[in-house]
């Protein structure tokens, strides 16, 4: 994270913090009016960044999406999505400066039984051929307990887009191929209902919440 700070007559004021990426925000001091000619403002300005802050992208081969859903009331069904793709920047120093940005293609649902993931890929359940993927954005996060934090972000299934809450958690580090690594499990949890996914609910054969557990490696940038 990069803050711009201006120096001038009238003492030191905080510009802004810049997003994940580091982009500056601009201010600009306008003198009051006044029948004395004011002296000439020269902004002294200098960047502070944090050294914490990393950013990644997302390694499909080794990333997958898990998801939990109760059948018939009875039990858990898991099923998942392989290959998310995306970019992530993370700063535990500074969680506001965390940055999220999750793909998963609804095509790549795997349950173990072809004929039930044809079906989850038309109309009852994604509709993947009209909404080929869904997508996961947060900008900030808050710090929770055991180095996780908690993110408030936008999920968008079947072409709408709806706020949800998630809980990241790193999971560790490590080198492979040269490469610097590190991964994250996110929990979150909404109801398919909100995005028009209702086949079954009715019935009871098939709950309407359900769980997300994204296990992420990432490669460092």
């Amino acid at each position: 994270m990069k803050i711009t700070k201006v120096l001038s007559a009238s003492g030191l004021v905080v510009a802004g913090a810049a997003g994940a990426l580091g982009v500056s925000a601009l201010v600009q001091h306008t003198p009051a009016a006044s029948d004395t000619p004011q002296p000439a403002i020269i902004p002294v300005a200098y960047l502070a960044s944090s050294e914490s802050a990393k950013s990644y992208e997302i390694d499909g081969v080794h990333s997958g999406v898990v998801f939990r859903i109760m059948h018939a009331g009875a039990a858990p069904f898991h099923g998942m999505f392989h290959g998310p793709s995306g970019t992530m920047t993370i700063d535990p120093d500074n969680p506001g400066a965390t940055s999220i940005d999750v793909t998963i293609e609804t095509t790549r649902v795997a349950t173990g039984n072809n004929g039930r993931d044809n079906h989850l890929r038309g109309p009852d359940f994604f509709n993947a051929d009209q909404f080929p993927t869904c997508t996961f954005k947060a900008t900030g996060a808050k710090a929770a307990a055991d180095g996780a934090m908690t993110v408030d972000g936008e999920l968008t299934l079947k072409g709408k887009s709806l706020p949800v809450t998630a809980t990241i958690t790193p999971t560790g580090e490590g080198e492979f191929r040269g490469s610097t690594r590190a991964g994250f499990e996110a929990k979150l949890s909404f109801k398919r209902s909100d995005f028009g996914m209702d086949t079954y609910i009715k019935e009871g054969t098939l709950g309407d919440e359900v769980q997300l557990t994204v296990f992420i490696e990432g490669v460092e940038q």
